[in-house]
């Protein structure tokens, strides 16, 4: 930086060389944090502690396969699911109805089939998160 101004490099659509521009400001425009490696929401914080969930490598939204998360040890959860944006890194623009509909039709029959509820598990992880959720 000099004088307050920042040199950032960005390389156009299309471009192959990147170029240099002299800024004062740099804006975000890629949408709402998306880090969860870094993010303090109590809740999502208590689960990555907890080893239940993982960012993706891109750090874009939650590792997911299928909507099960995928935890610490790479192992996809049985009881532990995420549908629209934080499904992100698997689907990318999963944020409008259409999108999170098909997501729920795929996963409303996996909820309802009887599959293994940890209901020991699901109380053990949320048991301590506080009364600020």
């Amino acid at each position: 930086t000099r004088d307050g101004m920042l040199d950032v490099r960005v390389r156009a659509r299309g471009e192959t060389a990147p170029q240099t521009l002299t800024v004062a400001r740099v804006i975000n425009c890629t949408g709402p944090a998306s880090d969860f490696e870094v993010i303090e929401d109590p809740l999502f914080a208590h689960l990555r502690r907890a080893g239940l969930i993982r960012a993706d490598a891109l750090r874009l939204g939650l590792d997911t396969r299928g909507s099960a998360l995928v935890d610490a040890q790479d192992q996809a959860s049985d009881w532990l699911f995420a549908l629209g944006a934080l499904t992100r890194p698997a689907y990318w623009e999963v944020t409008a109805v259409p999108e999170i509909r098909a997501q729920v039709d795929t996963l409303a029959p996996r909820l309802m089939s009887g599959a293994q509820w940890r209901a020991g598990a699901i109380v053990q992880a949320f048991s301590d998160l506080g009364a600020g959720i």
